[in-house]
């Protein structure tokens, strides 16, 4: 077990490092920072150090997993001993609690301290420190039910429209209430000028539900985009259910984006909705890690396509999207 560890946790500084190296040594910042050359390496670059991060995640995963396990076992014992007298009962009780505390700081110990002790090794203590609290690693937030939903058409100008609709539930995973900042940012490019047109929040009521001027005011200073950020409440084990919609019409008959989900993320469902005919359009969807990069999907009706779920997207992953206008 500890051999494994360390060995995924070396692999993992590996890959992030080589990520690191390819973004500082082939990046060549004399062509625009949109070329194609650039892109791909920024591709590559970033592919590794995802490749990093999922191993670092998925570790943390496992832990957080056994952590699970060993509470449900506690539980269920406590169940039996109700068929006991009260004072055997309380006897085994009181053993229980103890090996529960026992076996989530034993736990707790594993997580906390295995990454800095291994690193320490390697790097200084500070940088150390500054990896192991980084918020990757120690997340509170998970998103689940997420689905995202692209609708694309030729607009009469010619151009491919397109219209992403991003919804989601926002786990708290703590015992205590916690702060989250809700996050949408957009980028102007050469290719396309997207537009937020919704975001709402909903807890056990509407805590947020921007209109056409509130939205009209996210432009960034230097209005290359627009941006939002906004800090809500989240009560212990309590969720946050989040929409979020962004509009675009590209330039070009042929455009390759990305999506960066903000938290780590189960159980994509993408679903594609042709506006104008489906034959006059070829899209794609490729996520690195999964065994077929290009999702393959299902058609439901005549002008929507359902992709294969996509177990696992890590926060800050790129999953690309390719729109083809034939």
């Amino acid at each position: 077990m500890t051999e494994n560890l360390l060995l995924s946790i070396l692999i993992a500084i590996v890959l992030i490092s080589v990520g690191i190296w390819v973004d500082h040594s082939f990046v060549d910042y004399s062509f625009s920072k949109h070329s194609s050359y650039n892109t791909v390496i920024k591709v590559v670059s970033r592919l590794f150090i995802s490749l990093g991060e999922a191993t670092f995640v998925f570790l943390f995963l496992q832990l957080t997993v056994e952590s699970q396990l060993s509470e449900q076992h506690v539980d269920n014992a406590k169940n039996v001993l109700n068929d006991f007298s009260k004072e055997a009962k309380s006897t085994i009780d009181n053993f229980s609690k103890e090996v529960e505390v026992a076996s989530k700081a034993t736990l707790s110990a594993i997580k906390d301290q295995a990454f800095e002790s291994f690193l320490n090794k390697f790097y200084p203590e500070n940088f150390t420190k500054k990896l192991t609290d980084d918020a990757f690693f120690n997340f509170d937030v998970l998103r689940t039910s997420t689905t995202w939903t692209y609708k694309i058409k030729k607009n009469a100008e010619g151009k491919i429209e397109l219209i992403e609709e991003i919804s989601y539930t926002l786990q708290n995973l703590k015992n205590e209430e916690i702060e989250h900042q809700v996050t949408l940012e957009t980028f102007k490019t050469n290719e396309g000028d997207p537009k937020i047109a919704k975001i709402m929040v909903m807890g056990d009521q509407v805590l947020e539900l921007l209109d056409l001027a509130a939205l009209q005011e996210l432009q960034k200073p230097d209005r290359n985009g627009q941006e939002y950020n906004k800090l809500f409440k989240i009560k212990a084990k309590g969720e946050l259910l989040i929409e979020k919609v962004v509009k675009n019409a590209y330039e070009g008959k042929k455009i390759v984006d990305f999506h960066f989900p903000t938290e780590h993320s189960l159980n994509i469902t993408i679903r594609v909705q042709f506006l104008s005919p489906m034959e006059d359009f070829d899209f794609e969807i490729t996520v690195p890690f999964l065994e077929n990069a290009k999702l393959d999907y299902q058609l439901s009706g005549l002008d929507t396509r359902v992709y294969k779920q996509i177990p696992l997207a890590l926060k800050g992953q790129s999953i690309m999207y390719e729109i083809t206008l034939k």
